[in-house]
């Protein structure tokens, strides 16, 4: 038997995107303002990429700064990786960040199958 999404459903899913697509094109301007140009489309891609999952409701708990000091952190993370090895950055962030209370860990590894469920099990 084949059941159809109820509308409700579906115009939440909707609403969730725009809302994220709409934050992520603030994100993406922000980029663009405060960016070398060397970088400027890699961080683009890679900031897409990397809150393209994200829960829009966490999302805007943060402010596009925070969103673009966050990612340009494991984006320095990343680029800084020889491939081959494991880059690996713990911290708690300040007492006024949004991500306060929490500890922040950040991994750049090359892709292998069941990477983050192997890291996940391990925390």
């Amino acid at each position: 038997m084949v059941t159809t999404p109820n509308y409700r459903d579906t115009h939440n899913a909707f609403e969730k995107n725009s809302t994220r697509q709409a934050i992520l094109n603030q994100l993406q301007t922000y980029i663009d303002q405060n960016t070398d140009v060397e970088n400027k489309a890699l961080l683009r891609a890679f900031a897409q990429h990397y809150y393209k999952n994200a829960s829009p409701d966490t999302l805007q708990l943060c402010t596009i700064e925070a969103l673009y000091d966050m990612v340009c952190a494991h984006w320095r993370l990343c680029y800084q990786r020889p491939p081959g090895s494991c880059r690996l950055q713990v911290y708690n962030p300040e007492p006024t960040a949004v991500w306060a209370g929490y500890t922040v860990i950040m991994v750049s590894i090359d892709d292998m199958p069941f990477i983050t469920d192997s890291i996940s099990m391990e925390v």
